[in-house]
Formats: C-alpha cells, sequence, structure tokens
C-alpha cells in the first residue's frame, strides 16, 4: 500500500495509505486535533483516487469534526472513534 501525505485545510499534514485492493482510503492514529479538516483531507484524498471508503483509526476526541463532515462510525475499538 502506498503511503501518502495529506495536506489538510487549515495547514498541517497527515500520512494516510491509499489501498487499492481494499478501495480505501486508510488513516491510522493521526496526530491531529481538527476532526473536520482530516475529514476533508480525506475525502479529497478518496475522489482523487477513485476509492470507495475511508478508514480512520482516529482518538475519539476527534470524532465530532470527522462525523460533521459526514463520515459515520462502523465499528469501535475503545479508546477511537
Amino acid at each position: 500500500m502506498p503511503e501518502v501525505t495529506l495536506e489538510l485545510p487549515g495547514g498541517g499534514e497527515v500520512a494516510a495509505l491509499d489501498d487499492p485492493v481494499s478501495d480505501r482510503i486508510r488513516c491510522d492514529h493521526p496526530v491531529k486535533a481538527d476532526g473536520a479538516a482530516l475529514a476533508r483531507a480525506l475525502w479529497t484524498a478518496a475522489r482523487e483516487r477513485g476509492r470507495g471508503r475511508i478508514v480512520v483509526l482516529a482518538p475519539a476526541a476527534l470524532a465530532a469534526g470527522l462525523r460533521a463532515e459526514g463520515l459515520r462510525q462502523e465499528a469501535r475499538m475503545p479508546g477511537f472513534y
């Protein structure tokens, strides 16, 4: 899986994986306090690469921002959204 660097709206970067086999962009344990900016960057990356899914393993503190940008929780690991 190729790693990609995503530019976050408002500044900063986060690493993600482009996984064409699973048709997803995946971001594990982002170190960013703005869930909404992270979600926007992931939506953009998914559209640009033609991926149908976004997977984020993020701290629960990012949940509200991720939800505000249209991501939904499909599974939960204790301490993550």
